[in-house]
């Protein structure tokens, strides 16, 4: 049977079941958990916020209750669940629906806490904000595809569709696995970077050019090894790259020598420490001078 024909037939058979009597009445008692635990979930929101405002700043307190705002809704509804199972199993009817329920909301709560965790690393705005929930919903609905039994063949009706590129097949499969694998251990690169950064800025035993030398060495290294972490853990050929490597220097070559030059510059300034924050610079004969402020690894 064709990829698309089995998903069909699966998802069919999971229809016939949702509109059963014993399914619509689980629905039904899911939905209202829901409403329940929703209007506890702006209670207790309210709340945190009043606390947060009269704490005044970021400490380790108001870090626990933002966090416990994104465990609210799930946690109070698996609750809300798991009562309603023991009664409905009491009294013998159906409860299939709510144990899968249950799974799901679970992996919910640790979904969104472990995202707002890895999110902390990073400086507040409100696209990071919506990235945090946009992740969370994704990996949330791949925990649902996988408990409900249909990943398996979304899987492999995306490995179906392809095309042949020379002697090698890319799939779409292929594709969405390079491209999560790249952003995940991007992301997870970048979060080690700043960790380690902090500590480094933080230190006193290095002056403030050397620092900001390393941290940006650093984060170099481990978002160059991340890329290529990824790419080697789908299975690409590293030596394939050898050909984009030397593109991507004909390019630097040819339309990106100021940029370049002026990345290079910038890290020989930081380590050869030659100019500090605090430093005064004469530019030009007219005798103009400023402060150095801050150093960067392209611009002073």
């Amino acid at each position: 049977m064709e990829p698309l024909e089995h998903l069909l037939d699966k998802l069919g058979s999971w229809l016939a079941l949702l509109m059963s009597p014993q399914s619509l009445l689980q629905f039904s008692l899911i939905a209202l958990a829901w409403v329940f635990a929703l209007m506890l979930d702006r209670r207790l929101r309210s709340r945190f916020s009043t606390l947060m405002g009269e704490e005044g700043k970021a400490t380790v307190k108001t870090l626990a209750m933002r966090g416990s705002q994104r465990l609210i809704l799930p946690m109070a509804m698996l609750l809300i669940v798991i009562l309603v199972r023991s009664l409905l199993d009491a009294l013998r009817y159906e409860v299939w629906l709510l144990d899968i329920f249950v799974p799901l909301l679970l992996s919910l709560a640790i979904i969104r806490i472990t995202v707002f965790l890895l999110r902390r690393a990073y400086t507040p705005s409100p696209l990071i904000r919506a990235w945090e929930n946009i992740i969370s919903t994704s990996i949330w609905l791949i925990v649902v595809l996988h408990l409900v039994g249909v990943l398996p063949d979304i899987t492999a009706l995306l490995d179906d569709l392809g095309v042949t590129v020379g002697n090698k097949r890319v799939s779409v499969l292929a594709v969405i696995k390079v491209t999560l694998s790249v952003i995940v251990f991007l992301l997870l690169a970048s979060w080690l970077s700043r960790v380690l950064e902090r500590r480094v800025m933080g230190s006193r035993h290095l002056g403030v050019s050397m620092r900001l030398a390393i941290s940006k060495t650093i984060k170099i290294v481990l978002l160059s090894l991340a890329v290529l972490i990824a790419l080697n853990s789908v299975g690409i050929d590293l030596t394939a790259l050898t050909v984009f490597g030397g593109a991507l220097g004909v390019g630097l070559g040819l339309g990106l020598q100021r940029i370049t030059s002026n990345f290079v510059s910038g890290m020989i300034l930081l380590y050869d420490r030659s100019i500090r924050p605090g430093d005064v610079i004469t530019i030009g004969a007219e005798g103009r001078f400023g402060w150095v402020q801050e150093l960067r690894a392209r611009y002073v």
